[in-house]
């Protein structure tokens, strides 16, 4: 059995911490920081920002919509949102 298909897609470390997302390629001396924060549209779930965007929404978000950290004092807060978050994160 060949594993050649492992090769061709780069490796990519996450670290999900509190305040921050850190991506990292395995091919790349940049590390990523991104706030750990997504906004959603509270009427249809909606994602409307994350990252910086979402981080300056935080309480300051108009009737219809909320800012959230799904990670909170070092532990998932609210798994849903965190599975979201890395999903938005990586497209």
């Amino acid at each position: 059995m060949s594993v050649s298909f492992l090769r061709r897609r780069p490796t990519v470390g996450v670290d999900l911490g509190t305040s921050a997302f850190r991506l990292c390629r395995h091919d790349s001396n940049r590390i990523v920081l991104l706030p750990a924060v997504i906004a959603m549209n509270t009427r249809n779930s909606d994602i409307v920002a994350t990252g910086e965007d979402a981080a300056r929404m935080l309480g300051r978000t108009p009737a219809g919509l909320a800012a959230a950290c799904p990670m909170q004092n070092s532990a998932v807060a609210d798994f849903d949102l965190a599975v979201l978050l890395t999903r938005e994160l990586f497209r």
